[in-house]
């Protein structure tokens, strides 16, 4: 760090706690003498999604858990905040992953991933929309693939 007076690059770190703003320090630059402050903010990462006609957009977690709560409507689960959390913040960290960039695709894939094993009947309403099953058929073999696990 550079001291915002004379430039010199060798300071002294002082103090140092944490804030609510963030980490504040107080330095002391060698070269001049002079005491300043700094506030160190941590740095939000935003993810994208691709969503199916290549439109990106910004990951929103909240719509996230919205779509996972309609799956789980009238279903222990969607009372269940822990659980819920930490299925968004698995997802999170998949994209974090994988570079920040998801398509819509995958990320349908991860929710159902975890659904899977956390409530299956959510799985099966989450899969219905998310694979897009709109016949009998095809929900009987999303069945028995959920079944065969």
């Amino acid at each position: 760090m550079r001291c915002p007076y004379c430039n010199d690059e060798t300071e002294v770190l002082r103090t140092g706690k944490i804030t609510p703003d963030g980490m504040r320090r107080k330095r002391e630059c060698k070269g001049c003498g002079i005491r300043f402050g700094t506030l160190e903010i941590a740095e939000q990462l935003t993810f994208r999604v691709r969503k199916r006609k290549n439109e990106v957009v910004l990951f929103d977690d909240q719509k996230l858990l919205a779509s996972i709560l309609s799956a789980a409507r009238k279903r222990p689960l969607a009372d269940n905040t822990a659980v819920l959390a930490g299925l968004i913040d698995d997802v999170s960290d998949d994209i974090r992953d994988r570079g920040g960039v998801i398509d819509a695709a995958d990320l349908g894939d991860l929710v159902c991933a975890r659904l899977r094993w956390v409530d299956p009947i959510a799985y099966v309403r989450y899969a219905t929309i998310h694979k897009r099953i709109d016949d009998i058929p095809g929900l009987r073999a999303e069945l028995d693939r959920l079944d065969g696990t």
